[in-house]
């Protein structure tokens, strides 16, 4: 049975069937009652013809069946069969019924007619539309539109200009998409294809092409078999997508990803370069080596001109030579490019040639500054003697890493000497000489303590710096690496430099440098349980403030006006961080004094076979009365030496900041002429 509802149009129809039966039952029963003369036998055909205004053919014939069957009634009713009047009336009414009918019909079809041309005008509306549509969904995905019929081998299509490299769409024929496919891609483009349309299988294909101009693009083609009504391959239509940037970018990821890889396990070539010059060379050889370049070269940016300090090969440039490498980055150095490894290219830059090698042969070249402490010091410069595309931003980051490399390496270098000094100093520390004492400029002075514990002699893991800046302010670390040995001590000594390159850099943000030690840490452990406790902070002797963090260490000690300890935050060790270690400001009275010591200054025994403890050095410290000198640490140090029956089997770093007062200083300083003071 069928339950779906009359449409509106429809049952207005059967209304007017039903009034129009109706009304030819009301002029039959009126001529049976007698009043024929009020309504005449053709009166019949009045409901009929008006039907044949609204109703379909069906309803009007049925209409029009009705009236003349009753028309014929009618007469033989009145006995009239025989009348020739009468006979002409019924006459009358079944040819009306006839015309009415084809009147109907001639309504209806030509209203079908307009009801066609409203819906071919509606659809063409739509189609229109959904072109426009259309359209916009390929512009907003990059994407060109196609469809090839196999009878003619006609091609048609939208936005297949720019994938191919031509003027208009219709320059892009069935043939020259054939004949621009890149002759290692072509018999896969065939195969593919035709397997296509003979399984009536989607086709998905990302293959290159050559332009006419020679360029060569990366294409991805996807298209669906046209199928006749017997189900044959007529055809086919599709979607296709230059995606060239998309798939050099991924390579350059790929490549930039290989490089770093590479990059990690030769760094230990710069590492071990105990001089400048052995830093340099080993620069050229690893970027030449690891960027595949054809030279590398390395600029002093220090002098003006730049001059040459070394290049892979060797060449015809020797070192000495000048240029102006800083024209390089002219071109891009308003939106902070120079700041950054540039690709070059010789019609871009002047220069270039000079820079990356011998004169007039490189193509494109690669230029990346070193930076120390915030300074260029140098230029590194890769050159090509054949044209290059513009790597990516991915590849020019391992490029930019790499640089920040060599200014490690290089940094490390330069502070050689320092820590050269800073063993002799501790040798003599050892051997009961008195330390060099070290001038900070007032009112803040410091002393330091560093005695390896008795277990480990010179092998300790606890490390501690102090640098001051141009500005006055102080930046100092105080650590101490779990275990014992020699991979504790190399791990302090690795992590006392990268604080020191970040601090010297003008980078003065505790939190960061908890964040990268802790990276670095990660990286360069060989026991994943090795973890490292750790005070930093920079001290604004102006303002009299301290912002400092803790990773797992314990708390400085605030000296004046009573011995307090500093606020604690809860933050883990470095090697265990999940975020960001949280920083503390505090404020600090006039003539203050801080102590930032590592736990083995108070994991001995007291005077009663107790472990000292927090608490009791705490105690230790406020019972002794004034602490502000290099020798009342030393004093403090040996008191609990002492309390503990001889030296401590923990190392113990300590480091004292007081405010106005004279420190002699007990333990081992270095100068760096550029970066203010390290204690070590």
């Amino acid at each position: 049975m069928n339950d779906q509802p009359m449409s509106p149009t429809r049952a207005a129809q059967v209304r007017w069937t039903l009034l129009a039966v109706a009304a030819i039952l009301v002029l039959v029963v009126a001529d049976l009652a007698g009043h024929n003369r009020l309504f005449p036998v053709g009166g019949l055909l009045v409901p009929v013809m008006a039907l044949a205004l609204v109703a379909g053919e069906r309803l009007t014939a049925l209409a029009g069946i009705v009236s003349a069957l009753s028309s014929v009634g009618l007469a033989a009713a009145a006995d009239q069969v025989t009348d020739r009047a009468t006979l002409v009336r019924v006459l009358f009414v079944w040819i009306g019924a006839g015309v009415a009918v084809a009147l109907a019909h001639v309504r209806v079809r030509h209203e079908r007619q307009l009801e066609l041309q409203a819906r071919t005008l509606a659809e063409a509306a739509v189609s229109a539309r959904e072109g426009r549509r259309m359209s916009m969904a390929l512009d907003a995905a990059d994407l060109g539109a196609w469809e090839w019929r196999s009878d003619t081998d006609r091609l048609e299509g939208r936005r297949l200009a720019g994938p191919f490299g031509v003027g208009t769409d219709a320059d892009v024929t069935a043939s020259l998409w054939a004949e621009s496919v890149h002759p290692d891609d072509r018999d896969e483009w065939q195969s593919s294809s035709r397997r296509s349309l003979i399984e009536h299988q989607p086709w998905l294909l990302k293959y290159r092409i050559v332009r006419p101009d020679g360029q060569i693009r990366w294409l991805e083609a996807r298209g669906e078999p046209m199928l006749d009504t017997a189900g044959n391959a007529v055809g086919m239509v599709g979607v296709i997508a230059d995606f060239t940037a998309r798939r050099e970018a991924e390579t350059d990821s790929a490549e930039a990803a290989a490089i770093t890889v590479r990059m990690v396990d030769s760094l230990q070539l710069l590492a071990r370069a105990s001089t400048e010059a052995a830093v340099r060379q080993r620069a050229c050889e690893l970027a030449a080596d690891l960027f595949g370049s054809d030279t590398a070269s390395f600029w002093d940016a220090r002098t003006e001109p730049a001059t040459l300090q070394c290049r892979v090969p060797a060449g015809q440039l020797a070192p000495g030579s000048e240029a102006a490498i800083d024209r390089v980055f002219a071109p891009s150095s308003a939106v902070g490019h120079s700041a950054h490894s540039m690709f070059i290219t010789r019609d871009e830059a002047v220069g270039l040639t000079t820079v990356a090698g011998e004169p007039g042969s490189p193509a494109a070249g690669v230029a990346t500054p070193i930076r120390i402490g915030g300074e260029v010091v140098a230029y590194l410069a890769l050159g090509w003697a054949e044209p290059r595309r513009a790597p990516a931003a991915a590849w020019l980051a391992v490029v930019d890493r790499f640089a920040v490399n060599v200014a490690v390496a290089l940094s490390v270098v330069r502070r050689q000497t320092a820590q050269e000094e800073v063993q002799r100093l501790a040798q003599r520390l050892q051997n009961g000489l008195l330390p060099t004492p070290i001038n900070l400029r007032p009112p803040i002075h410091a002393a330091t303590v560093y005695r390896p514990g008795e277990r480990r002699l010179m092998l300790g893991g606890d490390f501690l710096d102090l640098i001051a800046h141009a500005d006055g302010r102080l930046s100092f670390v105080v650590g101490d690496v779990a275990g014992h040995g020699p991979e504790q001590a190399a791990l302090g000594t690795i992590l006392r430099s990268a604080w020191a390159g970040l601090a010297s850099s003008g980078d003065l943000d505790p939190g960061r440098w908890a964040t990268v030690l802790h990276e670095m840490l990660v990286r360069r452990r060989e026991d994943e349980s090795t973890f490292v406790t750790a005070a930093m902070g920079v001290l604004d002797p102006a303002a009299r403030t301290l912002t400092y963090v803790l990773a797992g260490h314990p708390p400085p000690l605030q000296l004046v006006p009573t011995v307090a300890a500093l606020s604690m935050p809860e933050a883990p060790p470095l090697g265990m961080l999940s975020s960001a270690a949280e920083e503390v400001r505090v404020d600090l009275p006039e003539g203050f004094g801080l102590l930032v010591f590592t736990d083995g200054l108070y994991d001995g025994f007291d005077s009663t076979g107790e472990r000292l403890g927090f608490h009791g050095l705490h105690t230790l410290v406020a019972a002794r009365g004034e602490l502000r000198t290099g020798a009342q640490l030393a004093a403090l140090v040996s008191e609990v030496e002492r309390m503990n029956g001889g030296p401590l089997a923990d190392d113990v770093a300590a480091l004292l900041l007081v405010h106005d007062g004279t420190v002699a200083a007990v333990d081992s300083f270095a100068r760096r002429k550029s970066e203010g003071l390290a204690i070590s």
